[in-house]
């Protein structure tokens, strides 16, 4: 009977370290989770602060730029037509890059997610 029993308490204790592993494993996988969403939510916010501020500043840029287009031209409408274009030319060369993009962001943001701590 004395094998049997050590082998019941063995098998006890290694589910009982087996339990402990995975509530372990689960409470650091919750931080993980944790710390990932708190920088994504962290970047979002200063993406859309410094965003907004860069977007309110590009649109007096803008506004500035058609206005002395226009006074260039002598036409207001050419000068927003001038801006336009630069515009859609702006967005092409993005488009055109966004492959280029979406490999740079990739890899700035894979070391936060993938760190080996």
């Amino acid at each position: 009977m004395g094998i049997i029993d050590s082998l019941g308490e063995t098998s006890e204790k290694a589910a009982d370290k087996g339990q402990h592993y995975l509530d372990t494993t689960k409470a650091y996988l919750r931080l993980k989770i944790f710390q990932q969403v708190c920088i994504i939510v962290g970047s979002m916010g200063k993406a859309m602060i410094v965003g907004g501020m860069a977007f309110i500043g590009f649109l007096f840029v803008a506004v500035a730029l058609a206005i002395g287009l226009g006074n260039l031209f002598g036409s207001m409408v050419l000068g927003c037509l001038g801006v336009a274009l630069i515009f859609f030319i702006l967005g092409f060369i993005a488009f055109r890059f966004r492959n280029h993009i979406d490999t740079e962001i990739i890899k700035k943001m894979a070391p936060k997610f993938f760190e080996s701590t």
